[in-house]
């Protein structure tokens, strides 16, 4: 049972709910310059018993003041240790593109300790590890291409891309996120990976340029599971675009945990 009172700067309990009207715990862990904010929405609209829990990282939203982690090692350490008195339940971990790839990494160190795996992966957005992903390392570009390239994912609001307060606030985040992804993708390149005893649940965006759903499905090899594929309408965050549709098929995914 969840020690009373415990908190971790590494989540923010989205849907609070008591612990003894949880069946299931899902971790949610965000794209590139996302908070655990990102991840309300989708919590509100969450059916049963499960209690959603968002990823914060350092240098966003309530840790604002803490310096960016850009090596994936420090967060993925960091978090496999934080989460630890949250795995009483049956749980699960979502990740959306960059997120994904933390909540893979996270589930890989369980796997290596020999500690509590998660009753399901889910991966939306993100290639395989063997996939050779976008070449530019877009946390290396001035700043006048950085934004034309990060407008193109289209993933930040109109409102924030014309403010140029805003963007010098946020771009240092978003570089080191970007650095993370593209040190990750060089390193996943020329390393072995685990396959690992849990079922993966695949989401792609029909329209999605950077990811296709075809990359997404080559993440069966690190399974010894045969994984589920959802394509959705929408581009690269069809998580936006398609919610109702998105909520529902996780809903459903969850109802049979536990």
């Amino acid at each position: 049972m969840l020690t009373k009172g415990v908190e971790s700067p590494w989540f923010l309990n989205c849907a609070k709910k008591k612990d003894d009207a949880v069946r299931v715990r899902l971790f949610c862990f965000p794209f590139a310059g996302g908070s655990a904010a990102s991840y309300f929405p989708l919590s509100r609209q969450i059916t049963g018993d499960v209690d959603v829990f968002a990823v914060q990282l350092p240098g966003r939203a309530t840790r604002f003041n803490e310096p960016c982690l850009s090596n994936l090692r420090s967060v993925v350490d960091n978090l496999t240790q934080a989460i630890q008195p949250f795995l009483d339940k049956p749980f699960v971990f979502f990740g959306h593109s960059m997120g994904a790839l933390i909540a893979y990494e996270v589930c890989c160190a369980l796997y290596h300790s020999q500690q509590a795996l998660p009753q399901r992966l889910m991966l939306s957005a993100c290639s395989a590890p063997h996939v050779k992903g976008r070449d530019k390392a877009l946390h290396e570009l001035p700043t006048e291409e950085f934004w034309q390239e990060i407008k193109t994912i289209n993933g930040t609001p109109e409102a924030v891309l014309t403010n140029s307060e805003l963007l010098e606030l946020i771009e240092p985040t978003l570089r080191a996120d970007f650095r993370l992804v593209h040190e990750w993708r060089q390193q996943s390149s020329t390393s072995q990976k685990p396959v690992l005893p849990v079922p993966f649940e695949l989401f792609a965006g029909k329209d999605d340029p950077s990811v296709t759903p075809s990359q997404l499905q080559e993440w069966s090899r690190y399974t010894t599971y045969s994984p589920t594929l959802h394509c959705l309408a929408g581009d690269h965050f069809f998580i936006h675009e398609s919610s109702a549709t998105f909520s529902n098929i996780l809903s459903t995914s969850l109802a049979s945990i536990g």
